[in-house]
C-alpha cells in the first residue's frame, strides 16, 4: 500500500487521514513527513504534525515502558500457561488421560483472553462475562463424569475450545464487540496467529534437536527433561508470544495471511476441480466412507478461511478484480461439495441410524452451506452491483454468533440431550 500517495490523495479528508493511521502509524509517520515537508501550508498536516511530533522525547520514553510492560506480561502468561499445561505432572492425582482432552483449550486461550483484555482496556461489564463464561466452562467440563466411550463426551471436548475462541473473540473486539469490521480483524489475526505459531515451532523444533544434540556431545542426556519441562512450557507459550507478535507487527506481516489466501486461492481451486472429477471417473462413493465426510469438512473449512482471508486483504472498491471470480467459484465448487456431504451424511442417518456425531456432523454442515450460500448471494449481488465488497465481509462476519451458538449448544446440550452416551 502507498501510503505516500494515499496521504496525499486525502490531504484535505481528516477522516481518510485518521483511518490510514490507524491502520498502520508507523508507516503512517514516516510517509507523512514526506507529504508535510512538500505542502507546508496545509492547515490539516500542520495539525497532524503536530500531533504526531509533539514532545517526542516523552513519547519515545513512554513508548519504551509499554514495550516493556508488553514484553513483562507475555512472559507472565506464557509461564502461566506452561504451568496450567504441566498441573498432570506437578500434582499426580491428576490424570493425563482425563485433564489434557478437556482442558487442552484453557492453557493458552484465558491467557490470550486476559492479554487483549489488558491491551484493549475493555470495559467491567465485558470483563465480568467472558471470566464467568470461562469459569463456567472449565467447572462444566471438568465435572462430567468420565466415561472412556461417550461420543457426546467427546463432542463436547471437541466444540468447547470452539466456543471459548468466541469468548477470546469478544476480548479482542472490546466495546465494539457489535462491530463486523473489529470481528474481521479478529479473523485476520486468527491467520497470522497460525502463521507465527507455525515459524516459533518451526524454530523451536530445530533448538530443541541443537540443544539436545549439544548436551549429547557432552555425554549429558537432557532429552527428557527438555521434552517434559521445556518443550511443554514453550508450546503452551507459542500461540501466547505469537499473539505478541502480531501487535507489534509490520506492514509487511501484516498482510501475510491473506497475501498466503491470495495466492492458495488458484491452487485450491484447482485442487477440488480435479477432486470433484477424480470421485467421478473412479466412482467413488461418500456415502459409505465416514473418512470421506471428515475430509470434505476439512476442506470446507480451509475454502471458508482462504475466502475470508482473500476479501480482507482486498481494497474497498466496488470494480471487481480476478481474484473476486476466483473467490466465486471457490465457494461455488465448496458449495458443490457441501452438498454431497449433507447428501451422504443424511444417507448414513438414514441407514444407520441417530447418533450424537452424525447429527454434530449434519448440524455443521447445514450451517457452513447457509454460509456458503450466502457468500455465493452476495458475491452475484456485488457482480450486479446492487452491493459492495462490504456486504460480503459483514455477512461472513455475522454470521459467526450462529456457529458460536451450535458449538455451545453442543458442547453443553449434547451430554445431557443424550444421556452421556
Amino acid at each position: 500500500m502507498d501510503f505516500e500517495k494515499l496521504i496525499l490523495e486525502n490531504i484535505d479528508n481528516p477522516t481518510e487521514l485518521e483511518r490510514l493511521f490507524r491502520q498502520d502509524p508507523d508507516q503512517f509517520k514516516i510517509c507523512f513527513d514526506k507529504v508535510f515537508s512538500a505542502n507546508p501550508e496545509s492547515i490539516i498536516l500542520q495539525v497532524w504534525n503536530e500531533r504526531l511530533h509533539f514532545a517526542p522525547f516523552e513519547k519515545k520514553d513512554f513508548k519504551k515502558r509499554n514495550e516493556l510492560r508488553d514484553i513483562f506480561l507475555v512472559i507472565l502468561l506464557s509461564l502461566l500457561a506452561g504451568t496450567v499445561a504441566k498441573l498432570p505432572g506437578f500434582f499426580g492425582t491428576i490424570q493425563e488421560d482425563f485433564f489434557y482432552p478437556r482442558n487442552i483449550a484453557f492453557t493458552f486461550l484465558p491467557m490470550i483472553s486476559f492479554y487483549f483484555i489488558i491491551k484493549n482496556k475493555v470495559s467491567k461489564k465485558i470483563i465480568l462475562s467472558v471470566v464467568t463464561l470461562f469459569l463456567i466452562s472449565l467447572i462444566y467440563i471438568n465435572i462430567l463424569p468420565d466415561l472412556k466411550s461417550s461420543d457426546t463426551l467427546i463432542l463436547s471436548c471437541l466444540h468447547l475450545p470452539f466456543f471459548l475462541w468466541t469468548l477470546v473473540g469478544i476480548s479482542f473486539t472490546g466495546d465494539d464487540f457489535r462491530d463486523s469490521s473489529e470481528w474481521m480483524e479478529y479473523l485476520k489475526y486468527n491467520g497470522e496467529l497460525l502463521i507465527y505459531i507455525a515459524i516459533l515451532l518451526v524454530t523451536g523444533l530445530i533448538l530443541t534437536g541443537l540443544t539436545i544434540a549439544l548436551f549429547s556431545v557432552i555425554k549429558i542426556d537432557i532429552k527428557n527433561f527438555y521434552l517434559n519441562w521445556i518443550a511443554i512450557y514453550g508450546l503452551a507459550a507459542s500461540p501466547i508470544v505469537a499473539t505478541y507478535l502480531t501487535r507489534v507487527r509490520s506492514q509487511i506481516a501484516r498482510n501475510l495471511a491473506p497475501s498466503i489466501a491470495k495466492i492458495f486461492s488458484p491452487l485450491v481451486l484447482i485442487t477440488l476441480i480435479i477432486y470433484l472429477l477424480t470421485i467421478i471417473i473412479l466412482r467413488k462413493s461418500p456415502f459409505a466412507d465416514r473418512d470421506f465426510l471428515f475430509i470434505f469438512n476439512v476442506m470446507l473449512i480451509s475454502v471458508l478461511a482462504i475466502v475470508i482471508f482473500t476479501i480482507a486483504e482486498r481494497k474497498a472498491i466496488n470494480s471487481k478484480t480476478l481474484s473476486d471470480y476466483m473467490n466465486f467459484l471457490l465457494v461455488l465448487l465448496a458449495l458443490i461439495i457441501d452438498l454431497v456431504a449433507l447428501s451422504a451424511i443424511l444417507f448414513r442417518l438414514t441407514s444407520y441410524g441417530m447418533t450424537p456425531n452424525r447429527i454434530a456432523v449434519l448440524g455443521i454442515n447445514i450451517l457452513i452451506f447457509i454460509n456458503l450460500a450466502g457468500v455465493i448471494i452476495n458475491y452475484i449481488r456485488f457482480f450486479k452491483k446492487k452491493s459492495t465488497i462490504t456486504s460480503i465481509e459483514m455477512w461472513i462476519t455475522k454470521y459467526l454468533p450462529v456457529y458460536s451458538i451450535w458449538v455451545a449448544f453442543v458442547a453443553f446440550g449434547f451430554p445431557f440431550i443424550f444421556s452421556f452416551k
